[in-house]
């Protein structure tokens, strides 16, 4: 595609860092189409992947911010600007074709909006929408779960909250918890899969639950190789992917019919953060080196499923939550030092890129994180050693 500025090379030093490939941490040159007079952005606070600096300028004249690689307010990766120099007729986010790195339909106001160039193709899809300057979710605090560590799933328009035998529920038209009957068994893990709760217990046992979620059955099916895992609804059966140290296994499973198959294991070599999918395909998030966040991906319709590594992410924040929302994957909060993070990460698929996403009302490791309609809830978690009980909602953009 021909430039209309001249290319220039970066490498990737800024907090929020995407590299690809398999060499966690390790810098490379990147080639991002800034316009000639593009700013580096300037690093964010510990723990937050780094800004722009001040919101560099965008493609239009009057054109709103785009979102680079590293979640930098407006630029490419270091936090430069995207633009070509002039794009004040609206177009040149790109170059001359009119790539965009952000705008969902590629469309662009005669005005300058700076979402796409003159042909308006864009290289993000829809979920290039994400990647533009993180705005404020409105989080609103909400009645506190007393459960320490809650797993949550949605149902019916309601949350449902296990730890250990306790099961508790709670919907945003009445804004309390209400217990219901506890759970035969202590619950490692709770997914909502095709209408249904389906409650993996710490044997290993699959119950699936009623249309409400209130009653809990079982389905005599008992998954080998019981430990705390993460569960994700999937097209094709649920998955289960082990969460402790070095537990790298996964495999897919239909909670009705028992049938169940090996996945290959998840490609780290040490922790797995977490797992969510999106249609057929699987992401986890984890570790080799303590510094970096890996990502990969697992196409599970190929009758030879194989992992492909993705982007990766730093500065490392593990004990993170993923979660898949509209096709776009965020990571909520995460350990930061010896506290919680109080940020979120927004993965571009498309682009293969990471993005600072919206700041969370509080700083927390290991939340439960639910969409529930067109909200999201986040409850319970830990900062350092405090348990959180705090519940809190936000619309979605």
């Amino acid at each position: 595609m021909r430039l209309r500025d001249a290319l220039v090379v970066t490498l990737l030093s800024a907090a929020c860092t995407t590299t690809e490939g398999d060499e966690p941490g390790a810098a490379r040159a990147t080639v991002s189409s800034a316009g000639a007079s593009a700013a580096s952005g300037a690093a964010g606070k510990p723990g937050r992947p780094a800004a722009g600096n001040g919101g560099a300028p965008s493609a239009g004249a009057s054109g709103a911010p785009l979102a680079g690689a590293s979640g930098a307010t407006n630029g490419g990766h270091g936090g430069g600007s995207v633009a070509g120099g002039s794009g004040a007729a609206g177009g040149g986010a790109a170059g001359s074709a009119g790539t965009t790195h952000a705008g969902g339909s590629g469309s662009a106001g005669a005005a300058g909006s700076g979402n796409a160039g003159a042909a308006g193709s864009s290289n993000a899809g829809a979920a290039g929408a994400t990647c533009g300057v993180p705005n404020p979710l409105g989080w609103v605090a909400t009645t506190p779960l007393s459960f320490e560590g809650p797993m949550a799933a949605a149902l019916g328009g309601r949350v449902h909250a296990f730890q250990g035998l306790a099961h508790a529920v709670w919907s945003p038209a009445d804004a309390t918890w209400q217990s219901l009957a506890p759970s035969p068994k202590f619950v490692d893990a709770v997914v909502t899969h095709q209408d249904r709760l389906v409650v993996v217990m710490d044997s290993g046992a699959v119950w699936t639950s009623d249309a409400t979620g209130e009653s809990l059955s079982d389905t005599s099916f008992v998954l080998p190789n019981p430990r705390r895992v993460w569960l994700t609804s999937t097209p094709l059966g649920v998955v289960r992917v082990g969460m402790l140290f070095k537990d790298r296994k996964s495999d897919l499973f239909d909670p009705t019919t028992g049938e169940r198959r090996d996945l290959p294991e998840v490609p780290f070599t040490l922790d797995v953060d977490g797992a969510a999918s999106t249609g057929t395909t699987l992401y986890a998030m984890g570790d080799d080196d303590l510094a970096t966040t890996r990502l990969a991906a697992l196409e599970l319709s190929s009758s030879q499923p194989t992992w492909t590594m993705k982007a990766t992410l730093t500065p490392r924040q593990p004990s993170a939550t993923p979660l898949v929302i509209d096709g776009v994957l965020w990571r909520f909060g995460g350990a930061f030092g010896q506290s919680g993070a109080d940020t979120t990460a927004l993965f571009d698929p498309v682009a293969n890129r990471w993005c600072e996403g919206p700041a969370l009302p509080v700083g927390v490791t290991r939340p439960a994180v639910v969409r529930l309609g067109a909200e999201v809830v986040l409850l319970g978690g830990h900062d350092s050693l405090t348990q959180l009980h705090g519940v809190f909602r936000a619309k979605l953009p």
